[in-house]
C-alpha cells in the first residue's frame, strides 16, 4: 500500500508540475487568452486539496488494513492456542 501511495503522490506531483509549466509557458508567450494568476492558483490549490484528500483517505485505509491484519494474527494465535489445548486434552 505504501508503494501505491508513493506512486500516487509521484504521479500527482508530476502532473502539477506539468500543469504549472504549461500555465507559465502560456503566460510567457501571451499568445493565448489571458489567464489571471489567481485562477491558476485556485486551480492548483484545488488539485492540491484533492491530493491531500486522496492521501488522507489512503492513509486511513492503510491504517484500517494494518489493524485488520493485527486482529487476524491475534485471532489466529488464539485459534492455534485453543487447538493445541484440545489436542493435549485428546492425548490425555
Amino acid at each position: 500500500m505504501d508503494k501505491i501511495l508513493g506512486q500516487l503522490v509521484e504521479y500527482v506531483t508530476t502532473t502539477l508540475l506539468c500543469v504549472q509549466n504549461k500555465l507559465d509557458a502560456r503566460d510567457k508567450t501571451k499568445t493565448h487568452i489571458f489567464v489571471p494568476h489567481k485562477p491558476q492558483h485556485n486551480f492548483l490549490s484545488h488539485i492540491e486539496s484533492k491530493l491531500k484528500e486522496a492521501t488522507t483517505r489512503l492513509e486511513k485505509q492503510l491504517a484500517e488494513e494494518q489493524a485488520a491484519r493485527l486482529r487476524a494474527k491475534d485471532i489466529a494465535k488464539l485459534h492455534n492456542m485453543h487447538h493445541g489445548i484440545l489436542e493435549q486434552v485428546v492425548i490425555l
